[in-house]
C-alpha cells in the first residue's frame, strides 16, 4: 500500500511543497502559507546559486555576465525566478535556482549523462542510508522507491541517526525528508511493504533494488520476488566494500548483480 505524500499528520508528509511565483496562483498561495505561517524561516541564496552557476560555466567578464542573468532571468525579478521549496517538517522555505540549472550546478559531465527514467526500490530504509545517499549525491536514478514496515524504535537509533523525537515514525519517510533536503526535485514514494507488488511495478517496473532487510525470512522473499521479475539487487555492503551506480552491471538468472560490489 502507497502511503500518500500529502496527509494532514505532520509526520507522514515527505514531500516538499514548490512555488514559482512568476506564476499568479503559485504567488497567492506563496503570499497565503507566509501569511499563516508567519514562524517560517526564508533562506533566500539565489544571488549566491547563480554566481556558482556562473562560475561553473566560466563566466566571468561583465558582458556575459549581463547577457546570462537578461537570458536566465527572462524578465522576472530575483524573487520570481526558480522555486521556493518549503518543507514543512523543517518550517523553512528554500529559496532555489530550477531543476535544469540546480543539475546543471551540481551535477559532473558523466553524471549528466545519466540513464533517465533509471528506478530504484530500496528495502528496509533504516539499514540502507549510506548506500543511499552515495545514489543520490551521485544523482543516479530519476525516481526513488523507499519501503519499510518497521517504525523507528530505541533500537534502530545507531542505524539511522535518529533523534528521541522521531519515535515512532517511519523510517522510509524519515530517509525520505532526508532525501528531498538533498534534493528536493527527485521523485519519491513510500510504502509500507517491500513485498507489495506496487512497490515492484507502479509507474513502470523497478531497475534496481537496494536490499536491507535484516530478517533472513523476509530477505529471501525478497530476493526471490526480485529474481522472478527480473529485477537486479545489490545487498547490503560489508565494510570496505564500495558500489558505483553510473554503471548497470548485467543481471545474473537469480536477479543479482553480476558485479555489485568492488574494492574488497
Amino acid at each position: 500500500m502507497k502511503m500518500s505524500p500529502f496527509l494532514p499528520q505532520s509526520s507522514q508528509v515527505y514531500r516538499p511543497s514548490f512555488f514559482d511565483l512568476s506564476r499568479p496562483m503559485d504567488r497567492l498561495a506563496f503570499d497565503d502559507l507566509l501569511h499563516r505561517f508567519p514562524q517560517l524561516e526564508l533562506v533566500d541564496q539565489i544571488e549566491t546559486q547563480l554566481h556558482a552557476l556562473m562560475e561553473a560555466l566560466q563566466i566571468s567578464n561583465y558582458e556575459q555576465i549581463s547577457r546570462f542573468l537578461e537570458d536566465e532571468l527572462g524578465g522576472r525579478t530575483f524573487e520570481q525566478y526558480g522555486v521556493w521549496v518549503y518543507y514543512p517538517w523543517l518550517h523553512k522555505v528554500v529559496h532555489l535556482l530550477p531543476r535544469e540549472a540546480f543539475y546543471q550546478l551540481r551535477r559532473t559531465e558523466e553524471e549528466l549523462d545519466v540513464e533517465p527514467g533509471r528506478k530504484v526500490g530500496i528495502a528496509d530504509a533504516q539499514r540502507s542510508w549510506p548506500l543511499v545517499r552515495r545514489l543520490v549525491r551521485e544523482q543516479a536514478c530519476t525516481e526513488l522507491r523507499i519501503a519499510s514496515s518497521l517504525p523507528v524504535g530505541l533500537q534502530q537509533f545507531r542505524l539511522l541517526e535518529a533523534g528521541i523525537h522521531e519515535l515512532g515514525q517511519s523510517p522510509s519517510i524519515r530517509l525520505a525528508r532526508q532525501i528531498a533536503e538533498l534534493d528536493p526535485y527527485l521523485p519519491i514514494r513510500c510504502y509500507d511493504d517491500p513485498l507489495a507488488e506496487d512497490f515492484f511495478l507502479e509507474g513502470g517496473k523497478l531497475d534496481l533494488l537496494i536490499d536491507g532487510t535484516p530478517k533472513l525470512s523476509q530477505h529471501d522473499r525478497l530476493h526471490q520476488r526480485a529474481a522472478a521479475l527480473g529485477v537486479p539487487v545489490i545487498p547490503r555492503l560489508e565494510p570496505g566494500e564500495s558500489y558505483s551506480f553510473r554503471e548497470m552491471p548485467a543481471v545474473r538468472p537469480d536477479g543479482h548483480l553480476a558485479s555489485a560490489a568492488s574494492g574488497r
